[in-house]
């Protein structure tokens, strides 16, 4: 019986992970060509049709004169042909930008300008070379290198202009050398749940093409329909997805005869989980660390989970404000290092040198300059870490400094309240006031709700403001956006803000 691939890539992490990803993929084409790569409902793709698919656009681009290193815009959606465009793009060692017809077509703009694209490649023009192309012609030979840019991500510009992610392929090939930490098997079948544009897809994407897993992307029309995703789980033998916390609770309400192994659960901090025939995994991830930095397997119902232990690929360092290591259980900001970290922001010379530095506690190549995720967090006995706030969800209220999410984690405990945002507005004499809103069935008593802050909380930390709402702003990945509520037309009138929102 063929020893499988996931357990050979294991056996053997330091040759097989100094490699790229389409070098991975190839071997895993070699192990598994008839095996489905990769299904969007009735279309699908074997590993050995995709390696063919792949070089042809690799010859494509090549013949339209992709330089390595160039950006090529993937505009084919959540389908199979984007894998396909995707790795072709790798071959041809040039990088990609996905493009989603689901944005704003602002975004896509920016994201075409920002990454200098000239050419763009969507599901008619990999028809068109499939449909022209040889298929007995000899395969492309991969001119992906491990120090080459592979994809520039944007974040969802919560407080401005979405930032470029520059990450290498070194930087997918250390995250997804972390598989066998959770872990993942090359029988394993993953539901793709995630958008192109977020680090959660192109980790499912990488990991998939390394380790011979079968990739089902979920369908746009059930997304947001949980009845119908779990009924894909069951159809499809789903062993692995990811889902955003508000997701996977509704799923746990549904998921008879499920057919998951494991579960893993980020973007937000996940909470009342209850425990589940399958494994439920806290990930702890960013864009900027390509994808999961930390894990924590879920086994009972509570308001905070840890956010548990580094992956191997990373080193990490809680420090204070001097960048000196805290002591055990204080809380301090996280700094990262290891090939996973990203490369640069594009083309943001200021923000590249706010979070990165040279590494005063390990010099080895690699793990020579950490990265300042501007994440608090504190370790707790044991070794897992605890994730307390961004440094930017604090502010200075008469002089105390205030936790945002701390203040939000006491207001879900009132009865009523389903869930909690906090966040401050600075008057134009420099004061800032909290306003704090809240998802209830319906409006609640304000006055309970402060008598029952202040029994909880320091008086400067109680809110100024409380605003029951239908619906918090969201960031383009589904994040509460703690920016996007607008200041109060009375902000500089006190007396009046305390008439109107007490």
């Amino acid at each position: 019986m063929q020893e499988l691939l996931s357990e050979f890539l294991s056996a053997h992490k330091g040759e097989a992970f100094s490699q790229t990803i389409p070098a991975l993929f190839r071997q895993a084409a070699r192990w598994y060509p008839n095996k489905t790569a990769v299904q969007l409902e009735a279309e699908s793709m074997t590993f050995q049709e995709l390696d063919q698919a792949s070089d042809r656009l690799a010859e494509y681009l090549a013949g339209r004169r992709v330089q390595p290193g160039e950006v090529v815009a993937c505009a084919a959606g959540r389908s199979v042909a984007s894998i396909a465009i995707i790795l072709g793009i790798w071959k041809a060692g040039a990088a990609y930008v996905a493009l989603d017809p689901e944005c704003p077509e602002a975004h896509n703009r920016h994201c075409l300008e920002a990454g200098r694209v000239r050419l763009s490649v969507g599901r008619g023009d990999l028809l068109s070379v499939l449909a022209t192309g040889d298929p007995a012609r000899p395969p492309f030979p991969d001119r992906s290198r491990p120090d080459g840019l592979a994809l520039i991500l944007f974040t969802s510009g919560s407080t401005g202009t979405a930032k470029g992610v520059c990450l290498r392929h070194a930087s997918l090939s250390a995250s997804v050398s972390n598989f066998d930490a959770i872990p993942f098997h090359s029988t394993d079948r993953f539901a793709s749940f995630s958008s192109l544009l977020f680090i959660a897809s192109v980790y499912d994407i990488s990991l998939c093409l390394s380790l011979g897993c079968t990739l089902h992307i979920v369908p746009e029309h059930i997304r947001r329909n949980i009845r119908a995703l779990a009924g894909f789980y069951i159809k499809n033998r789903i062993s692995v997805s990811f889902l955003p916390p508000h997701m996977a609770a509704k799923y746990m309400a549904v998921d008879e005869g499920s057919p998951l192994r494991l579960l893993l659960v980020g973007s937000e901090a996940p909470r009342n989980l209850d425990r589940r025939p399958y494994t439920i995994v806290n990930v702890y991830a960013s864009s900027e660390a390509c994808a999961i930095i930390s894990h924590y397997d879920i086994v009972d119902r509570r308001r905070r989970y840890p956010i548990g232990t580094l992956v191997p690929a990373l080193e990490g360092y809680v420090v204070d404000d001097q960048g000196r290591p805290v002591r055990p259980g204080a809380v301090g900001e996280l700094w990262l290092a290891g090939p996973q970290i990203f490369d640069r922001y594009l083309d943001l010379p200021e923000a590249n040198a706010r979070c990165f530095a040279p590494n005063p506690f390990d010099g080895r190549p690699g793990y020579d300059r950490v990265f300042k995720t501007a994440d608090m967090v504190r370790q707790l006995p044991g070794g897992a870490l605890e994730y307390i706030c961004r440094t930017d969800h604090m502010c200075k209220v008469r002089g105390f400094r205030v936790e945002l999410t701390g203040v939000e984690e006491v207001m879900r405990t009132i009865p009523g309240v389903w869930d909690a945002c906090v966040t401050c507005f600075t008057d134009h004499g420099g004061t800032n006031i909290l306003f704090g809103y809240y998802q209830s069935a319906q409006p609640l008593d304000h006055q309970a709700m402060r008598r029952a802050l202040g029994d909880r909380l320091p008086h400067y930390a109680v809110p100024v403001g409380l605003v029951w709402t239908e619906e918090f702003p969201r960031t383009l990945s589904g994040k509460v956006n703690r920016h996007g509520f607008p200041p109060p037309p009375e902000l500089d009138d006190h007396k009046l803000l305390a008439q109107r929102y007490h």
